[in-house]
């Protein structure tokens, strides 16, 4: 029998009952009403125009801004308000970018990061080549895919 380095605590005195009802872990301190009002918060944060920066909210209300999604996990009610707050969000950036009154930059950055926009730049140098072969048959080929020249079909 192997013994371990690790020590045991004691075991506590007879009849005490403060561990009574104890389960382990922290307590539970963000209860489901309390993320179902902490969600209309949110909903009536959001429509501030000054609230843009979702992260905000959470410094604000005195929690890490990765509570949002952990809350959001947690609560239907917060995932809800939560996805409309990142739609809030969307909405906010295009219309006032559109407007002139944000940094275009910035909101192109945002939008590209936190809302799955894409830039999408076409190559307009790619071109059909025809080679005519053979007496006069056409081949197409691309640009990437240019066969080498043949030394006996050059005479």
């Amino acid at each position: 029998m192997q013994k371990s380095n690790q020590r045991r605590p004691p075991p506590p005195p007879k009849g005490n009952q403060f561990a009574l009802g104890n389960y382990g872990g922290a307590p539970t301190v963000y209860t489901e009403e309390w993320l179902r009002e902490e969600a209309q918060r949110f909903r009536e944060w959001m429509k501030q125009p000054e609230s843009l920066f979702l992260k905000s909210f959470a410094i604000e209300r005195g929690y890490s801004p990765q509570r949002l999604s952990e809350f959001a996990e947690k609560s239907p009610e917060f995932a809800e308000a939560l996805s409309f707050a990142k739609n809030w969000q969307e909405a906010k950036l295009v219309t006032l970018g559109l407007w002139g009154r944000l940094n275009s930059a910035m909101t192109k950055f945002v939008l590209l990061n936190c809302h799955s926009w894409k830039e999408e730049i076409k190559d307009q140098t790619e071109k059909t080549i025809v080679y005519h072969v053979n007496y006069g048959n056409p081949i197409e080929v691309s640009p990437k895919t240019i066969p080498a020249a043949d030394p006996s079909s050059t005479q």
